[in-house]
Parts: structure tokens; C-alpha cells; sequence
């Protein structure tokens, strides 16, 4: 089962383009809770730990996050058969699970698989700290630069996504998530007033997957500044 929720924070020119690059996936060494490991078929993923929580960061296709656990239990939803999928530049959809965002409006601004599903760069920067980077995006003008960090002691992960215009041009966007969980269990979301939405949310409905600006879920509920999605 999984759970759409929304509101989750210039290589080589010539291979930018193509939407490939064969650079090195991570660089730096190991810190204190960070180092690369093999995860999902994948070999250049960042690990991000402290005692109790651990965060994979997935470089080598669409700078996604495999993994958020809470002693070993991962929240994310990562189906079996998809591991070391890597984009091939030319397909126009691929098995992008989990932890995945951009930028957007949807439909309202040019594709933008270089930055969806293109292969990224990783760094450790810190303690239990990385930073990945995309490629520079021609269809966009945008190039995204993520930096992560795990809190020393509690499963607080912090995202900060930079929106870089590499154009000569205006470029108007916002942050776009869409990432997959597993199913079940609650899920609490502040929520910035006053909200653009009449709800405070908008949902994906069939058919079609068109925004409904006006859900009426009862297993949806605003407390205080928090929505709360669960039984």
C-alpha cells in the first residue's frame, strides 16, 4: 500500500544534456554519521545516522531519499524490483518511489527529467550532514542543490532544497513534492497560514488525477496549524 503526501524543504555540458554523466557519485570522506554505502541496487548512496534513526540518500537517479527509518523501520515506500533503476535520458517516466521532489507548478512548467530522474551529484559535508546537486537543466534553467542533516540525537531530518537559475531569463517556480510512504499509521503536517488551499490541502483524484482544491476526506483533519492524516 502507499500514500501520496504532499508538502514533504554546470556538469559537462554535452552529458548534462543527454541527461548522463559518469562522474564519481559521492565525494568526500566519512564523517561522524555519514559515510557512502550500497543500498537498493545502488552503490554511491549517503547514509545519514545516530543511534536511533538512519536517513539513505540516493545521488544516481532524481537526488531521492530511500530511506527515513526509525530503528530500522522505513517509513518510505521502496516496492522490490526496482533496485539500481537508472534513468536512460531518453524515457519519459521510470520507478521513482519514496522520498521524491522538484520543482513545479505541475503542468505549468517545461519537463524536467534531468532534475526528476537525472543522475545527481553527493557530498558528506558534516556530521550526519550531505549536500546532493543536480545537473543543470536546459528545458528549465533551473539547477537544484539539496542539503540534508540528521539531528545528533532525535530522527529530526532537516531538507533545504536551493532553486538556482542558470538561464539569462526569469524563471518563476516553487517547491513541487510528491513522495511516497507506506500505508497507515498517522502522518502530521504543519501547515502555513493563512493557506492558499480552502481546505488547507488539495488531493489527486481519479479520473485523470486532477487537483481536487476541495477534498472532503474524513480520514483528513486540521488541529491547530497541523493537519493530521490517519485513523
Amino acid at each position: 500500500m502507499r500514500s501520496s503526501l504532499a508538502g514533504f524543504s554546470v556538469l559537462l555540458w554535452s552529458l548534462v544534456s543527454a541527461g548522463l554523466w559518469d562522474g564519481p557519485g559521492v565525494t568526500s570522506q566519512a564523517a561522524e554519521g555519514a559515510r557512502q554505502i550500497d543500498f537498493y541496487g545502488y552503490s554511491d548512496c549517503i547514509l545519514l545516522s545516530n543511534e536511533s534513526t538512519e536517513a539513505v540518500l540516493c545521488p544516481a537517479a532524481g537526488g531521492r531519499i530511500l530511506k527515513y527509518a526509525l530503528r530500522d523501520r522505513n517509513v518510505l515506500y521502496l516496492p522490490p524490483g526496482d533496485e539500481g533503476w537508472i534513468w536512460d535520458g531518453r524515457s519519459r517516466s521510470g520507478p521513482m518511489n519514496a522520498g521524491r521532489f522538484d520543482i513545479g507548478p505541475e503542468q505549468k512548467i517545461a519537463r524536467r527529467d534531468v532534475l526528476w530522474m537525472g543522475k545527481w551529484t553527493g557530498e558528506i559535508i558534516g556530521s550526519r550532514q550531505a549536500k546532493l546537486t543536480s545537473a543543470a537543466d536546459p528545458s528549465t534553467g533551473i539547477q537544484l542543490e539539496r542539503t540534508f542533516e540528521l539531528d545528533a540525537v532525535t530522527s529530526k531530518l532537516t531538507c533545504s532544497q536551493r532553486i538556482i537559475n542558470i538561464s539569462d531569463e526569469t524563471v518563476e517556480t516553487c517547491h513541487w513534492s510528491r513522495t511516497f510512504a507506506n500505508g497507515r499509521g498517522t502522518c502530521i503536517i504543519p501547515v502555513s497560514l493563512p493557506s492558499r488551499f480552502p481546505q488547507s490541502y488539495v488531493r489527486y483524484d481519479p479520473p485523470g488525477k486532477l487537483i481536487n482544491m476541495r477534498p472532503d476526506d474524513p480520514s483528513i483533519r486540521q488541529v491547530d496549524d497541523y493537519l493530521v492524516i490517519g485513523n
